[in-house]
């Protein structure tokens, strides 16, 4: 969410769970506009505001280049002084998601895991189809290819028999927070069809023309963000023309599009993660994320 449509739209996020105060928002408006200045960053988004035991984490993610630009993000336990969260990798996401302590608020304490070793799946397993009969000189250029690789196969047996059964890392409180903003934001910022225009050929903008929705609004008319899907309109010099919408996320049942009666607000709730909103009033909108980290375990919902 722009952070220039923060406080406006505080009032229509306040009941989803930890929001921010009046006086982070005051206190985020100021600084965050220095660390744009400092870092060169163009557009400065609040992400959400993450519960913890001892402390909560403020969130802003900030774009230098345009949204399309280079994403850097920042967490906060005060809304004044800010921190860069750690890169994320598909390796940090797998210990991660292991952890099932609580958020504390503490960026720097360390925590153990232990968790089975990955393993390459159905490596065990003979194949259901027989092979086809092969010819004698494929058999003998087979062979030539087994003798030489041999002695490099035991070594390599050798290594993974002393791998131990178990992982052990210790992962900070920083990491953790990194990895839950990249699964939450994997596929892109949402935004509603229309609300942005192309300013260039590697950037967008605001449409001035949006003034939102007056009729009622399905998943369809939201959009995800995504620099590198390339639909089937897609022009030659890398231009997206087709935006995934918010109806092809996974599971297919989890977003629900509430509109109050006689209200100009519409709030799209993730239902695979508690705390996450996208609202629309008029022609602001944005999505927060104000919860304690923890996702939605029972599916339930995606086969009703």
């Amino acid at each position: 969410m722009d952070l220039k449509w923060l406080l406006e739209l505080r009032g229509e996020f306040e009941a989803l769970g930890c929001s921010p105060t009046l006086s982070e928002i005051l206190a985020m408006k100021s600084s965050v506009s220095i660390l744009c200045e400092k870092q060169n960053h163009d557009v400065a988004h609040f992400w959400g505001k993450i519960k913890g035991t001892e402390r909560n984490y403020l969130v802003v993610v900030c774009y230098t280049g345009g949204l399309l630009g280079t994403r850097t993000t920042y967490a906060s336990l005060d809304g004044v002084s800010w921190f860069g969260l750690p890169f994320v990798t598909e390796t940090l996401i797998s210990h991660v998601v292991n952890i099932r302590d609580r958020i504390r608020g503490q960026p720097l304490v360390k925590v153990p895991i232990r968790h089975p070793r990955k393993r390459t799946a159905f490596v065990d397993l003979s194949p259901l189809i027989p092979p086809k009969p092969k010819k004698s000189e494929e058999e003998e250029e087979e062979e030539e290819q087994k003798e030489q690789k041999e002695p490099n196969e035991e070594e390599e047996k050798e290594e993974e028999e002393e791998l131990p059964e178990f992982e052990e890392f210790q992962i900070s409180e920083d990491q953790r927070i990194a990895v839950l903003v990249h699964l939450i934001d994997r596929r892109g910022i949402i935004f509603p069809q229309d609300a942005l225009l192309w300013k260039s050929a590697n950037e967008v903008k605001i449409n001035p023309l949006f003034q939102g929705f007056t009729t009622e609004t399905t998943l369809d008319d939201y959009c995800r963000l995504e620099k590198d899907v390339r639909g089937e309109s897609a022009r030659p010099n890398g231009i997206i023309d087709t935006m995934p919408t918010l109806s092809e996320d996974l599971p297919s049942k989890g977003w629900t599009v509430y509109r109050e009666t006689n209200s100009k607000v519409i709030k799209v709730v993730s239902r695979l993660w508690p705390g996450l909103a996208f609202i629309i009033k008029e022609n602001k909108w944005g999505t927060v994320y104000l919860g304690d980290g923890q996702r939605n375990t029972d599916f339930l919902f995606a086969s009703e």
